[in-house]
């Protein structure tokens, strides 16, 4: 069965909608620039007026709230100067549906940008025309601060603040919504899954931990699930996902639903980009390939044109999102295609193409599968091999029957079929981002080591990450979150081994080649405050943790191999606590290291560190199926 990756909270605070019910932070947004993101569900819509977020004066002026107004199950972001709202993101149908997560993220200027994303999407781009008012002795609050109480409630989770004068940019707010990774220099993160007690703690290192009064913990969090690798990048690419009534869609550059005008919401996977003149798309159930439907596009007058676009988002110009894919990586399109030619010419005819998106929507290298076809004819396979360029970052793969160009007098049908989109090399190395997400039972991510580079080098250089290559990278959010320790030697080496391991493919390997060399490796950057923030692993204190690992020796100096756990208190480089497992000398086969300990009550984040590293012996370790978890294991695991 394919792997997945996932990202999961694991839990989630609830507030039951009370005026009582809230958490109460020590931030206070700032006048001159802010950026935040946090995920809510709902649990209501109508009914009285719900503040999910509010720092603001009496009678709610000044300051900044997530509000969904009285009857209404639209969230609306406002921002006001007194009286003034200054900055309302609300003219959009931002909905968020009961019972549903969904992630919203906002950047503010005063007399500048303000940027609404839902779900790491850009709905709504705004001049404030002000400065927010400093709503005077407030702090920042999540849960219902409304005139009345509201029934049901909200749940909320990963909550990220940062008073900033540079907003975050697109990228970074894909990310967080997608990744999890926090930028840098946050004023408060709260993860929002402690499980008990009525503290929030702040896990950015600024020590902003907030206060719960009346709050439920509950197993409820947002999660996102990933495709199996090498899986159709295409959500429904076979079309099986079809309305029930199949009306031709004739107006609007809205979601295919089967209606007439479509949907806002990408329930079936595909969305209108261009619609000239007289032209339609519907699911046909009639005439398909495989399965029970197929997409028929159609230009039934001169000077029409259909295009068609395989999304599951968009900006909030309309622009349509394709699906996340590597740069300078080769993947693999192919589509079914069946015609009948009415009459008429024009230059293109049917097409399909693959066109490449950069970090913020914008297209760039169009790829062609099929273009010009003008004739009938059955039931025919197009396929094109390419490469992205250096900066794609997702493909929308684009059906179009285009009439209105050259001679625009082409009137024809055209039914796709079995659209796939997948990487041309089909092994978890090259064709996955991520590594193995974090999980109840392992909160590391990659302690088995199968999420390995195709390079094959051993890296010698100190403080890099380990990516195949002699020099290694620098990147903190490097995707195989392991790294030489900035102690290693440059007679010493680290590698993912795929000729020796204990399960799966890989194991890691630490080889030392003169004695006195140094191999020592860390899972994230411990180097530098920065760093400290988002590729550690935020853990609680006063809690106890087991760290359990496999190792493997062959001339081990003594007491040389073992697993080492460090602490850190969050605001600091220097190790809060050091432990380690037991240890092992000499030549061995597979043997467990174990060690289960209680964090400092100063502990915020601590990593983990396979070692080889007493001098006197040229020797090798490997190590595999490493895992942290929390005792007893359970939903309130802090996770990030």
């Amino acid at each position: 069965m394919p792997r997945q990756a996932s990202q999961n909270f694991n839990a989630s605070l609830y507030t039951t909608g009370a005026s009582t019910s809230k958490l109460t932070t020590p931030i206070v947004p700032s006048p001159t620039g802010f950026s935040f993101g946090l995920w809510l569900k709902p649990l209501m819509v109508g009914g009285p007026t719900y503040h999910y977020m509010s720092y603001n004066s009496a009678g709610f002026t000044d300051g900044v709230s997530i509000v969904r107004g009285a009857g209404k199950s639209n969230i609306e972001v406002n921002i006001y100067n007194g009286i003034t709202n200054i900055c309302g993101l609300n003219s959009l149908s931002n909905t968020a549906a009961k019972d549903s997560w969904i992630h919203v993220a906002v950047t503010y200027l005063p007399s500048g940008t303000c940027n609404l994303y839902f779900n790491g999407t850009l709905k709504q781009t705004l001049t404030s025309t002000g400065t927010m008012g400093v709503a005077a002795a407030q702090t920042l609050v999540f849960g219902n601060r409304s005139y009345v109480d509201a029934p049901n409630g909200c749940n909320l989770s990963n909550i990220v603040w940062q008073n900033t004068t540079t907003p975050w940019t697109a990228q970074q707010v894909l990310d967080l919504y997608s990744k999890g990774t926090v930028p840098t220099n946050a004023t408060a993160v709260y993860p929002l899954n402690e499980g008990a007690g009525t503290i929030a703690y702040d896990t950015s290192g600024n020590a902003n931990n907030g206060t719960i009064t009346s709050g439920t913990w509950v197993r409820d969090a947002p999660s996102k699930t990933r495709k199996a690798v090498n899986d159709n990048l295409v959500f429904n690419g076979d079309f099986e996902i079809a309305p029930i009534v199949n009306v031709a869609q004739t107006s609007g550059s809205n979601y295919v639903d089967g209606t007439a005008t479509g949907a806002t919401i990408p329930i079936f996977g595909y969305r209108i980009g261009t619609r000239l003149g007289t032209a339609t798309v519907q699911f046909d159930t009639v005439i398909k390939r495989t399965g029970n439907a197929s997409i028929k596009l159609s230009t039934l007058a001169v000077a029409s044109d259909m295009a068609v676009g395989a999304t599951m988002s968009t900006t909030a110009g309309g622009l349509q999102i394709g699906y996340p894919a590597l740069p300078s990586t080769s993947y693999t399109a192919s589509v079914w295609v069946k015609t009948n030619y009415v009459s008429g010419a024009s230059t293109s005819g049917v097409r399909a193409t693959v066109v490449e998106k950069n970090g913020i929507g914008s297209s760039g290298t169009t790829n062609v599968l099929l273009t010009a076809l003008q004739t009938t004819q059955d039931w025919t396979q197009y396929n094109l091999v390419f490469t992205t360029a250096s900066t794609a970052r997702s493909l929308l793969f684009l059906i179009n029957v285009k009439g209105d160009d050259g001679a625009a007098t082409l009137i024809m049908d055209a039914w796709f079929d079995d659209i796939t989109l997948t990487p041309t090399t089909a092994t978890t190395r090259t064709a996955n981002t991520f590594p193995q997400r974090k999980t109840l039972a392992n909160l590391l991510s990659n302690g088995n080591f199968e999420y390995a580079p195709p390079f094959t080098a051993v890296t010698t250089t100190a403080a890099r990450f380990i990516d195949g290559t002699a020099t290694g990278s620098s990147n903190t959010e490097y995707v195989y979150k392991w790294r030489n320790s900035s102690i290693a030697t440059s007679t010493a080496s680290a590698s993912y081994d795929s000729t020796v391991y204990r399960s799966g493919n890989y194991s890691l390997k630490l080889s030392t080649t003169t004695i006195g060399a140094i191999a020592a490796t860390t899972y994230g950057n411990l180097d530098t405050v920065s760093s400290i923030k988002t590729s550690l692993i935020p853990v609680l204190p006063n809690t106890t943790y087991t760290i359990s690992g496999w190792a493997k020796t062959n001339n081990a100096a003594a007491d040389s191999v073992k697993i080492s756990i460090f602490e850190f208190t969050g605001v600091s480089t220097s190790s809060n606590q050091n432990s380690s497992t037991n240890t092992l000398t000499g030549t061995n086969d597979w043997t467990l290291l174990t060690l289960t300990f209680t964090t400092a009550g100063a502990t915020r984040y601590l990593t983990v560190a396979p070692r080889n590293n007493v001098a006197g012996n040229i020797s090798d370790a490997w190590f595999d199926d490493i895992t942290l978890t929390k005792v007893p294991a359970d939903a309130r695991t802090v996770v990030s």
